[in-house]
């Protein structure tokens, strides 16, 4: 939804839309600083915006949320960690720069490890995985200058 109004609105000229929906998205994420749809959206807003700094960090803190206790033996709960988490390591590759491709191997590795006893036949601990991999591929070969 947040992007149908993100989208809808870039437009707005004078951004007083822009600017009311950033007001409500931060007055969100004062009143409900635990919700991960909130920093979900929040991100969103400062993607639409272009600001990939504030994305991240919204990315980030929406990770942060979801990850309460026995997210690692319940489904629902390790599907949504493992969502957000492809989305704020999809971000970080998207930036090519080495300290966010660090960041995404620190996210990961963890994740990926507290999750192996439940989960390991799950898609989407492989899709875990595979991102792991080409994170470090990335910045392998950042670090080598190819």
């Amino acid at each position: 939804m947040t992007d149908y109004i993100i989208e809808e609105h870039l437009k707005d000229e004078d951004g007083k839309l822009m600017s009311r929906l950033a007001e409500l998205l931060g007055r969100a994420s004062s009143i409900l600083p635990g919700s991960a749809t909130v920093w979900q959206s929040y991100a969103e807003y400062h993607n639409a915006r272009g600001d990939k700094d504030k994305m991240l960090d919204c990315l980030l803190k929406m990770n942060r949320q979801l990850k309460v206790s026995g997210w690692n033996h319940d489904e629902e709960k390790f599907v949504q960690v493992a969502r957000a988490s492809v989305a704020l390591c999809e971000a970080y590759l998207a930036t090519n720069l080495s300290k966010h491709l660090a960041s995404a191997k620190m996210h990961l590795r963890p994740i990926i490890k507290q999750a192996e006893d439940n989960f390991a036949n799950h898609a989407e601990f492989h899709r875990l995985q595979e991102l792991l991999q080409r994170v470090e591929q990335q910045h392998e070969a950042l670090k080598s200058g190819s």
